[in-house]
């Protein structure tokens, strides 16, 4: 079961229209109380189109920010190193990425959300991600 309220992005585009990109939904951790209780939280990333374009990888991060943009104030919690294009085709394993603690509700970095950056400014033409946050998964980075 996927909850609405943990979705990161759906089917969501990336890497088209610059070099840093982030998730069209963060979660706002100043209503999202007692996030986990304690249990470890995952960022399960799925590829649901290949990315075919001029760029050569790609990386996420897990970001928390006080602005719902993620723009503002922002944290890297944890990142992916670069992945080459030529794996970030439709069907693949998906990304999992194990969270840290989270900052405490209420605090300067409210929202959690992921940010993309690609090594090019027209890396892609066709690729596109959704990620949530899961309480179970198996990890791969």
């Amino acid at each position: 079961m996927l909850d609405k309220e943990l979705l990161l992005c759906d089917a969501q585009r990336i890497c088209d229209a610059g070099t840093t990109e982030y998730s069209e939904n963060a979660i706002d951790l100043g209503v999202a109380r007692n996030i986990a209780k304690g249990q470890t939280l995952y960022v399960v990333i799925i590829v649901d189109v290949l990315f075919a374009g001029t760029g050569a990888t790609l990386t996420i991060s897990v970001v928390s920010a006080s602005d719902n943009n993620l723009t503002s104030d922002q944290v890297v919690q944890i990142a992916t190193p670069a992945i080459a294009k030529g794996v970030l085709t439709a069907g693949r394993v998906p990304i999992v990425l194990a969270l840290p603690p989270l900052p405490a509700a209420g605090g300067a970095q409210r929202y959690l959300g992921l940010k993309f950056v690609c090594d090019n400014t027209s890396f892609e033409t066709t690729g596109s991600i959704t990620a949530f946050i899961a309480l179970d998964a198996s990890t791969n980075f």
